[in-house]
């Protein structure tokens, strides 16, 4: 047991919290989503504790703890792995810093934030203050398998 808490830790470790910037892409993400699909998307944020960055940062994975399984009645109904949206934000004393994240649901649950670049190489820090210029939703969460408007 004391193995399996270290492991996560050194696996999952100190950047499992989200940044301020990504809690704005959730923000803008559940604004722009219907109702059912926002509730859905919180509630299983509440069952994936665990977060790793990979690929230098470029990509943020959620992934859910074994001991408390998401219930069914919050997974999405749709069951494609999709990009679901795609944000656009650029920090706020610049206009020529932008950062395009794109959310994917993978078997009827959040999955992943994947950024068209590592965040940080843009500036992109915790603490950054950011204006989301554009969201576009991809996909309807709600309708099972749904195709995204680009086929994703």
């Amino acid at each position: 047991m004391l193995l399996k808490g270290l492991f996560d830790r050194l696996l999952f470790g100190p950047n499992a919290r989200l940044f301020t910037y990504e809690l704005d892409i959730l923000a803008a993400v559940r604004a722009k989503l219907g109702q059912s699909a926002s509730h859905r998307l919180d509630a299983q944020l509440q069952y994936l504790p665990y977060r790793q960055r990979q690929d230098g940062g470029r990509i943020l994975a959620f992934f859910p703890g074994k001991r408390n399984p998401m219930p069914a009645e919050i997974l999405f109904d749709n069951t494609q792995e999709l990009c679901f949206a795609v944000v656009e934000l650029r920090r706020l004393k610049e206009t020529d810093k932008l950062l395009t994240a794109q959310l994917y649901a993978v078997n009827r649950r959040f999955f992943s934030i994947e950024y068209d670049m590592t965040p940080s190489l843009k500036g992109f820090q915790d603490g950054t203050q950011t204006i989301v210029t554009n969201v576009r939703i991809n996909a309807d969460l709600e309708t099972p398998q749904s195709t995204g408007k680009n086929g994703s």
